[in-house]
């Protein structure tokens, strides 16, 4: 596995303290559609037979276990999707691993999900990765902790918490999804 020059920073306490992230602002950027035809673009291109998708806009059992949206494909295959909206530059996926610290709630990347994919998509340069999740999960259980020694942990102000996550670049991420995947047992991501 490569390591890159250390990333971006992203805002913590110490640097950005007036910038509080809402998770219902940003779930209502679901809502909205406003980011929506990046993601489109990015299912068009990765799945050929792609037909269309649903949206889970409630905040509900589904959407916690990682579900922000049912994508169809050709001969009746679905992917269920989480949707990550990063307004930095897109060098870098920050890697959320404390979702709320005051309650020690796990993050997308630690707990158990339902989603097949993480659509993670810098909205701000209009374009969105696809990424296995249980490949990035498996790749962050491998590599979590040196991502934290290398590049750093960053705190994100909430509405009354800190979320933590580590800014990794890209390809030291696609690097470690690569490693992991050679010694995981074959996945199916479309059911």
């Amino acid at each position: 596995m490569s390591v890159d020059a250390p990333p971006e920073r992203r805002p913590d306490v110490s640097t950005a303290p007036s910038k509080i992230h809402d998770f219902d602002s940003s779930n209502k950027e679901n809502d909205d559609r406003k980011y929506l035809h990046i993601y489109h673009a990015a299912f068009q291109k990765h799945y050929p037979d792609y037909v269309g998708l649903v949206l889970n806009l409630r905040n509900n059992e589904g959407q916690r276990r990682g579900v922000d949206a049912t994508v169809f494909l050709g001969r009746d295959k679905i992917i269920r999707v989480d949707f990550k909206h990063d307004h930095y530059p897109p060098n870098n996926y920050f890697l959320e691993f404390v979702s709320a610290d005051s309650t020690g709630a796990e993050s997308w990347l630690t707990k158990p999900v339902s989603c097949d994919i993480f659509a993670y998509g810098f909205v701000e340069h209009g374009f969105a990765d696809i990424i296995p999740s249980a490949a990035l999960q498996h790749a962050w259980r491998a590599y979590g902790e040196q991502w934290k020694r290398v590049y750093g942990v960053s705190k994100i102000p909430n509405n009354g918490y800190m979320t933590h996550g580590v800014p990794v670049p890209r390809t030291v991420v696609w690097d470690a999804i690569v490693s992991v995947l050679c010694c995981m047992p074959r996945l199916s991501v479309i059911k």
